[in-house]
């Protein structure tokens, strides 16, 4: 015990004597010939006396700060109150059990108590609740470790509820874009189709209006006639085709219809639907228009000189009928002022 290492009776004495035993009884440490004198006194013959060493470390303090009392501190606690059940010093004695008479000397009040029930019971008592506490504690730390699994199962189950949520809005998405994929193809096929049709009538059509330009330039009267004669039908039909497209078509929006509420995005992310809108400007543009194809009226009935060299390899039948035909055209046109 490196605490005290000196012999307390001899340091009162102003002697350094190394400590070698520990009595229990007075709390001092005991050289050699103090712990020879304590065996052998009367008084404290039956003192309890141990081996310096087997002392734990600061003993003298510890057991020391225990002999004073808490409100006196310079004096030392030696008496029992048996009535309050009160360890006293003589100043409480006077200040607080002045009229107590079941005060005691500690010495006496203490003699045996090693060996007592009460030492005993409160022995056991602590070791029982020692060993109590130790269950509790184990008990608190397995339950700890219980919790800590459980958080971690319990993390798992959410990362897996997770992603079992992820693959499903993920195979959800998948086919809606799909669907979305497949009914933008077949509308989109739909007016290329169209486009296609569109684009051999605009061909046919240029190559009209070039057939007439270039004779409008370059060709004469009759000419020009002639092709406006020929031009007249193609083009009535053109326009009428034109009309029944413009007529067919309509504006393809495809709608996304949302889901009603969040609850359903587990089922659903939503439908697809598409809307057939009338092309109104392209009907418009057409109501207004008419055909008016009708060439103008010759004032005074032409005449053809049919030369002999005509005459003479045609019949005269076949020559009747050539001017029927062609007078029967020329009646048929109305007059435009």
């Amino acid at each position: 015990m490196s605490s005290i290492p000196f012999c307390e009776p001899c340091q009162r004495e102003n002697n350094s004597s190394e400590a070698v035993s520990w009595c229990c009884d007075c709390m001092e440490s005991l050289c050699q010939n103090c712990n020879n004198a304590h065996r052998i006194n009367k008084i404290t013959l039956s003192h309890t006396l141990k081996k310096i060493e087997d002392m734990p470390p600061d003993v003298s303090s510890n057991l020391t700060a225990q002999k004073y009392c808490p409100l006196h501190s310079d004096l030392i606690v030696d008496l029992y109150c048996a009535y309050h059940d009160a360890l006293c010093c003589r100043s409480c004695m006077t200040e607080k059990h002045r009229g107590c008479d079941r005060m005691q000397s500690l010495d006496n009040v203490a003699k045996g108590i090693k060996q007592s029930p009460l030492l005993h019971t409160l022995t056991k008592d602590m070791e029982e609740d020692i060993q109590l506490l130790k269950k509790i504690t184990q008990n608190r730390t397995e339950n700890l470790k219980r919790l800590d699994k459980q958080k971690d199962d319990i993390q798992k189950s959410i990362a897996a509820i997770k992603q079992n949520i992820i693959d499903r809005l993920e195979a959800l998405e998948h086919a809606l874009l799909s669907e979305l994929s497949t009914v933008h193809l077949l509308k989109s096929s739909n007016i290329e189709k169209q486009e296609e049709k569109i684009s051999g009538l605009i061909e046919k059509v240029n190559e009209h209006k070039k057939e007439l330009d270039y004779v409008k330039e370059y060709g004469s009267n009759s000419q020009v006639f002639i092709t406006l004669h020929n031009l007249k039908t193609s083009t009535t039909e053109e326009r009428k085709q034109i009309k029944v497209l413009i007529h067919s078509f309509k504006d393809i929006n495809i709608l996304y219809i949302h889901p009603k509420n969040q609850e359903s995005y587990l089922t659903t992310l939503g439908t697809l639907t598409t809307k057939l809108d009338p092309c109104n400007q392209l009907s418009s543009d057409q109501k207004t228009k008419k055909d008016n194809y009708t060439l103008p009226l010759i004032n005074s009935r032409p005449t053809t000189q049919i030369s002999k060299k005509t005459r003479n390899t045609h019949s005269h039948k076949e020559l009747d009928r050539n001017r029927f035909t062609f007078w029967k055209t020329f009646e048929s046109i109305k007059y435009i002022d």
